[in-house]
């Protein structure tokens, strides 16, 4: 709680609230754009909106890795947090488990001492926060990251990822995808 002027008063509650109701704010504003923009108007509206396309996850990570450190779900009434995402959300648990690995390797998570952690792939997690890289780019990553022989060093992981971001922060999945096939096979 912080003190806003003399007698108003913000909870984080009220700060969360005023963001997601500026969010829905600029979708409605973005839904009403005129049919009149040029060409490079609508291009460039299009770019913006692939961008927020792209980041939107990273606060969804964020969201689910605070809410499972704060609850269980069998206090959700389910079985695991695969069948609480499915349901609620109404994905498949597939879908459910692909977004809670993401949770679990892009999202900054807590030691059981309570210290902050960085994300298991911090590169990746940058770029898309950033909204830099697309869900394939950061399907692509992590599929190789977890096919890094088991000798692989630190060093050599980290530089790897890096390699992979900045490939896709420049083009199409196919061709980050080319070439981690072409580092995975150099490094066996």
């Amino acid at each position: 709680v912080r003190l806003m002027g003399v007698s108003e008063v913000v909870t984080a509650a009220d700060a969360v609230a005023a963001a997601i109701a500026a969010l829905r704010a600029a979708e409605e504003a973005l839904s009403a754009l005129p049919a009149t923009l040029t060409a490079a108007e609508v291009a460039a509206v299009a770019d913006e909106v692939q961008v927020f396309r792209c980041l939107l996850p990273s606060h969804e990570q964020r969201l689910l890795t605070a809410w499972q450190g704060q609850t269980t779900a069998a206090a959700l009434g389910a079985k695991s947090w695969r069948d609480v995402l499915s349901v609620r959300w109404r994905i498949s648990t597939g879908e459910a488990g692909r977004r809670l690995q993401d949770a679990a390797e892009l999202a900054p998570q807590r030691a059981l001492s309570g210290e902050p952690l960085d994300p298991v792939l911090p590169y990746t997690a940058a770029a898309q926060r950033l909204g830099l890289i697309t869900a394939e780019h950061v399907a692509i990553i992590r599929k190789t990251m977890t096919k890094m022989p088991g000798w692989a060093d630190a060093s050599q992981r980290a530089r790897l990822e890096s390699d992979l971001v900045t490939a896709a922060r420049g083009t199409g999945p196919k061709p980050v995808q080319d070439m981690a096939d072409q580092r995975l096979f150099l490094l066996d």
